[in-house]
């Protein structure tokens, strides 16, 4: 991503709070969560609710409760 980040196309954050959080969701496109095991992410929903597109790996704890790929996310 260093093209992107350079140009100022993507971010890569350091932890802030929650209002500084909701304010990016806010302010967001998509939200990508590259983790390999979750639960049911707090960040995803949120992330959601704020009108974020997800992009989540295709990790089994919870994502495919939440994601249908190409319906309101995208699984890779």
């Amino acid at each position: 991503l260093a093209p992107q980040i350079a140009q100022g196309r993507v971010s890569v954050l350091d932890r802030g709070s929650s209002e500084e959080v909701q304010q990016l969701f806010c302010h967001s496109d998509v939200f990508v969560l590259l983790s390999e095991y979750e639960g049911t992410p707090l960040a995803l929903l949120e992330a959601m609710a704020a009108g974020c597109v997800p992009i989540t790996t295709d990790i089994q704890s919870g994502i495919p409760e939440v994601i249908s790929s190409g319906v309101n996310g995208y699984v890779i």
